[in-house]
């Protein structure tokens, strides 16, 4: 009777007649988990729906890095280390000499290795091609470890000194505890970038996915309605998010002297 009463509402609802009886959805998925024919249920196994992997963002050479290919040996470019100095001087009087100090950026190989052991088996059978897939996973590995690097590299341990790491750069202090900047302190990083002379067109801000939601909720001031990080600008230059920048790090340079 319970089931029939069932069918009879499902009709009314249906506005038709059961050609035999209505059975409700919930009822039937049921019936289809519980059921014993396991064994006849086939698997699809849907090769070409290959479902690749997550990898934090790479973005320096994205933002205009410089990548010098074909080298062999080490790497030595000239530098203007300290320019001539000038000096206003009375009509007829000697000038007053100054040195200009010729240095160098000078560089070396560093390697980066990922190894993933296949059996033979494995490369006969596997759907997808088993070795595209970690040839492909090989490569883009790869270009995050390098990406990583050149942002937090220690200079240690056989990896290249990164940005964070080098002697040098300039620094803004952020007060937030989360090191979530204002935009008072947002726009001060150009100020640092200025006053060493480094502003160019390929300058560029980049952070952490954390840090760059909290700017793009986060107000430029008490009424105008503008976020920090709007259109992924900030302060009218590029801004990225990656997960290759350690957390608590805020970055503006110019990237093509990279």
């Amino acid at each position: 009777e319970f089931e029939r009463g069932c069918s009879l509402e499902i009709a009314d609802k249906l506005d038709r007649e059961a050609r035999g009886f209505f059975v409700p959805y919930d009822k039937q998925r049921i019936m289809a988990s519980t059921g014993d024919g396991a064994g006849a249920v086939g698997t699809d196994h849907m090769a070409g729906d290959f479902i690749d992997a997550l990898r934090n963002q790479t973005v320096v050479t994205q933002l205009g890095a410089q990548l010098l290919t074909g080298l062999v040996g080490n790497v030595d470019i000239p530098r203007l280390d300290t320019s001539g100095v000038f000096y206003w001087i009375a009509e007829g009087a000697d000038g007053t000499e100054s040195d200009a100090v010729i240095g160098s950026v000078t560089m070396s190989p560093k390697t980066v290795s990922g190894q993933v052991p296949m059996t033979r088996r494995l490369l006969k059978q596997s759907a997808p091609s088993v070795e595209q897939i970690i040839t492909n996973d090989l490569v883009r590995g790869a270009a995050v470890a390098i990406d990583a690097a050149a942002i937090a590299g220690t200079g240690a341990d056989g990896q290249p000194t990164g940005i964070i790491n080098h002697a040098g750069v300039g620094t803004q202090e952020i007060v937030d505890i989360g090191m979530i900047p204002t935009w008072a302190e947002a726009v001060a990083f150009e100020g640092v970038v200025e006053g060493s002379n480094g502003l160019s067109d390929s300058m560029a801000y980049i952070t952490t996915p954390a840090i760059k939601g909290a700017l793009k909720a986060g107000a430029k001031d008490a009424g105008s309605g503008l976020m920090i990080w709007e259109n992924d600008l900030v302060n009218g230059y590029p801004a990225v998010g990656t997960n290759n920048v350690p957390a608590t790090n805020f970055i503006l340079g110019a990237f093509s002297q990279m």
